[in-house]
């Protein structure tokens, strides 16, 4: 991925992450903050297997994959919380 188009995607990703958390509602919110890393997010989501895609269809899809993946983050921030 050219470093403008990983810019991109890291901004949509940032902006889907947020707008899936609101959606949510995790208990531990700020825990979730804590384990949410755009950059290996973006850099392992858009796999070889799936080329050739245009980006414009590649950015529709992230916050589609990222749904999941705040769920598994949310989920890992309450039990971490709930351990404390």
């Amino acid at each position: 991925m050219n470093p403008i188009d990983r810019v991109d995607f890291i901004e949509t990703a940032n902006e889907a992450f947020e707008d899936v958390m609101e959606r949510i509602e995790p208990d531990s919110p700020d825990l979730a903050r804590e384990l949410w890393d755009v950059e290996v997010y973006v850099d392992t989501m858009l796999t070889p297997d799936m080329s050739p895609i245009n980006k414009g269809h590649a950015l529709s899809l992230v916050e589609d994959f990222l749904v999941h993946h705040v769920i598994d983050l949310a989920t890992q921030a309450d039990r971490t919380a709930a351990k404390a």
